[in-house]
């Protein structure tokens, strides 16, 4: 048996599994002007002809011109499980192949079937590109990047990336392949080289904005609220962020005997999350938590059309009575 390798590429985030593409083909030393022990193909179908067929059989066909080859297979997530079920089938058993060869999967976009991930996982290479859940998955996407881009940035510069590109994790792959081009490897970079090259803010995260509404940062949450509707967030879309976080509240509301693994289980939250809303919740009270409710069904309104406002307006003046609530000392104070 020859050396085969399959590598299964997948993410929500199309542009940061094509980056994972592009570097895994440099690893593997894929000269894009020299095509002859390379072959590509992609889902959905367009032709008569199968794409999930095709890249078997180049995986099985030996090269002529060279001793190994390179087949990459894009657009899993354009198909369905039943569709991919000969692919499962070839790599559980693939002893079958006669050449060297690297089988590149790439799914982007959509999570491929649990079938396919398995048949890879048994013998091969999986890689999700999407950062783990919370602060902790997050610091471990930017540690793995950084290190791979070798960009050597100071903790001013590092915190200033972070806190510009926010959700927007495609902005700091771009930043960072600058950052390299122009300083060179390794370099040591401080908040002063690495401004010229932030150009527009990434998109926050829902809860920078619910954190600074809790915390009665007024400024600091609309600057938030401007930053996911310049990012595309539909106004609907960030209503919906603040229902969720209210409603979580609210269910939480009068427990005064639970910890947060068991608000953990009420809200369906993970416990961290569940721990600020239970304390929250528990700051503001049935009033507050009431009132915050009304505001929410007003805006809703407002956004919909009912008041004539516009509906950026709508938020934020939602926003800013939102933010109002955890300094109030009791409702009588204007909200």
């Amino acid at each position: 048996m020859q050396r085969f390798s399959v590598s299964l590429l997948y993410g929500t985030e199309y542009s940061l599994v094509i980056n994972e593409l592009n570097n895994l083909l440099q690893k593997l030393g894929h000269d894009r002007s020299q095509n002859f022990n390379y072959e590509e193909y992609s889902l959905p179908t367009t032709t008569e002809e199968n794409p999930v067929a095709q890249t078997i059989d180049a995986c099985r066909t030996p090269s002529l011109l060279a001793p190994e080859k390179i087949v990459v297979l894009r657009g899993l997530e354009q198909s369905s499980a039943s569709q991919l079920e000969p692919l499962v089938e070839f790599l559980n058993n693939k002893d079958i192949v006669k050449q060297d060869a690297d089988l590149l999967l790439v799914s982007a976009g959509k999570k491929p079937p649990a079938s396919l991930i398995k048949a890879v996982t048994d013998g091969g290479t999986v890689v999700d590109t999407d950062p783990k859940l919370g602060a902790k998955g997050r610091e471990e996407w930017y540690s793995s990047h950084l290190a791979r881009a070798h960009v050597n940035l100071d903790q001013q510069a590092l915190k200033r990336l972070k806190d510009h590109a926010g959700e927007d994790l495609v902005k700091v792959e771009e930043i960072l392949s600058l950052l390299k081009e122009v300083y060179g490897e390794n370099t040591k970079i401080g908040l002063s080289d690495l401004e010229p090259f932030l150009g527009s803010e990434g998109t926050s995260a829902p809860w920078d904005l619910t954190d600074a509404i809790d915390a009665g940062k007024s400024s600091e949450a609309l600057h938030q609220l401007s930053r996911l509707l310049e990012n595309q967030r539909h106004p609907l879309q960030i209503l919906f962020i603040l229902w969720k976080h209210y409603q979580a509240m609210i269910r939480l509301d009068g427990l005064t005997d639970i910890d947060n693994s068991i608000a953990s289980k009420l809200t369906k939250l993970a416990p961290y999350p569940a721990g600020k809303v239970l304390r929250c919740s528990r700051a503001l009270g049935s009033e507050k938590l009431a009132r915050a409710a009304q505001i929410l069904k007003e805006t809703d309104l407002a956004i919909k059309g009912s008041l004539g406002l516009d509906a950026k307006l709508a938020l934020e003046i939602a926003v800013l009575r939102l933010s109002q609530l955890p300094k109030l000392k009791s409702l009588r104070q204007n909200s």
